[in-house]
């Protein structure tokens, strides 16, 4: 009985359970391999005899070879020849002679240094296009680069074309010899700037349209006030009442007891150039009051009002632009945020209520009770924020937030990080952003996009004066906000 789990071979000296084995050995000559493998049987040839056998008759193999065809031949297994039999042979040098030569292989040379390789590139947002000509024996001109553009199947009296670059190699080479030597020659390499054309205007009339100037401007000279409404936007930013420097706190009141026929005056002035002023924003930025504790060095020993006082003078003064602006008879909306003069520190500096626990939102609800309980200003409004450090209002259509600025990090590039994220993160809707906080006008646009932030009131800081250098000009700010124009008529106060 034969065993199915393994395979039986008959070799040429016999039955064996084992598996036929590759063999370079057995690929040599029958005759010789005959004679061979009946020593190695007899234990008369090992390896080295095998080696040197083969070598005799022009054969050679390595050792190892010579080792396996022994092993196999021995444990009578069957050996697979690894060549077709009588190909295990040396080439004599006669044939090796006779070969076909070797063809010579020569590299393929650059046509062009690398980054001057010919063709059109087309940057992304950008009106030109650079083009890079073939290398060329002289210096390549304006034709060149046209005559290469038509090749390309563009016309170039379609552009203008401007050389920005011309590099040469004294020391290039080319085949162009008729012997197909190798020659050297001066190669030149060119860049221009392809820039299409403005389309030249078709029968435009510059008189006529000049022509029209005073009729047009004798249609915007006492023009009503029509259109779509806008609201006056004004920013209560930074009065920092109770402050010392620059004046302090008397000079501080002066400014603000000017602020509300300012206001009313402004109106007007909107009102004869045909705005329609439809509501009135009070905004209060924060840091209507100075603190007493906790914001800068010797803060303590350099205000001059405690925080009963300072808050009484800034919901008086309050107060009284709320009652003068309400002359107008145009609805008043008065809000604002906290800032962070505002809140209540310990001894670290650090806030240790709530962010609503805020002297700046404090100011606004007295002055919000005040009118609560007063006759005939049915058209004043409050909003006030609970706990929330910014919030959004829709100004005549137009969604704006408004914050202190302090819970920004990085001056006025993190302002605009902290606005885009607000907008990317969903918690607000506005395309403008107003903020106090770094006490100067700066007003910028980016596409849809306005960062607005309003200067302060307060005269300035002599600790800031001495180690910045710089200090500030007081004033408030305001602008017409709508859907319909956005941003326009910005004042100071």
């Amino acid at each position: 009985m034969v065993r199915r789990d393994t395979c039986i071979t008959v070799g040429r000296y016999g039955r064996s359970d084992h598996m036929s084995t590759p063999c370079t050995v057995c690929a040599a000559p029958a005759a010789l391999l005959s004679d061979l493998d009946a020593r190695i049987a007899a234990g008369d040839a090992g390896r080295y005899v095998v080696h040197r056998e083969l070598a005799a008759n022009g054969i050679t193999v390595s050792m190892e070879a010579a080792r396996k065809h022994i092993a196999h031949i021995r444990a009578g297994e069957q050996g697979i020849p690894s060549h077709a039999p009588g190909q295990l042979r040396l080439t004599t040098l006669d044939q090796a002679v006779a070969l076909p030569p070797v063809p010579t292989v020569t590299a393929p040379q650059p046509a062009a240094p690398r980054g001057y390789e010919p063709g059109v590139r087309f940057e992304r947002g950008a009106k030109a296009a650079v083009v890079t000509l073939p290398p060329a024996p002289t210096a390549p001109g304006e034709g060149d680069c046209a005559a290469y553009l038509r090749g390309l199947g563009i016309d170039p009296d379609l552009y203008i074309l401007e050389p920005i670059e011309v590099r040469t190699n004294s020391h290039g080479w080319t085949r162009d010899d008729p012997e197909g030597a190798a020659v050297t020659q001066q190669t030149f390499f060119a860049r221009f700037r392809v820039t299409r054309r403005e389309a030249a205007a078709d029968g435009f009339d510059v008189d006529e349209l000049l022509a029209t100037v005073p009729a047009l401007a004798a249609a915007a000279v006492d023009r009503p006030a029509t259109g779509a409404g806008e609201s006056l936007l004004v920013g209560l930013a930074d009065w920092q009442t109770g402050k010392r420097d620059q004046g302090g706190t008397a000079k501080l009141v002066e400014r603000l007891a000017a602020l509300g026929p300012a206001i009313v005056a402004r109106v007007g002035e909107l009102q004869l150039l045909g705005r329609n002023v439809e509501t009135i924003y009070l905004v209060g930025l924060g840091d209507l009051v100075e603190g007493c504790k906790g914001f800068y060095p010797m803060q303590t020993f350099s205000v001059e009002l405690d925080r009963r006082q300072q808050i009484r003078v800034a919901r008086r003064m309050l107060t009284e632009i709320v009652k003068t602006v309400a002359t107008l008879g145009i609805p008043v909306v008065v809000s604002g945020v906290a800032g962070n003069h505002g809140e209540q520190r310990d001894g670290s500096g650090k806030a240790f209520t709530t962010p609503g626990d805020n002297d700046d939102l404090l100011v606004l609800e007295q002055c919000a009770e005040v009118f609560s309980l007063a006759e005939g200003y049915g058209h004043v409004s409050f909003v006030i924020p609970d706990q929330e450090l910014a919030h959004t209002m829709d100004l005549s259509g137009q969604h704006t937030v408004f914050t202190h600025g302090h819970v920004a990090r990085g001056g006025w590039a993190g302002l605009w990080t902290w606005f885009k994220n607000q907008r990317a993160h969903g918690k607000t809707s506005a395309t403008i952003a107003v903020v106090g906080h770094y006490h100067h006008l700066h007003v910028e646009n980016d596409g849809l996009l306005t960062l607005f932030q309003c200067p302060a009131l307060e005269g300035g800081s002599d600790y800031f004066s001495t180690a910045m250098g710089s200090t500030t000009v007081p004033g408030t700010a305001c602008a017409l906000v709508s859907s319909a124009f956005g941003v326009r008529d910005l004042a100071v106060l």
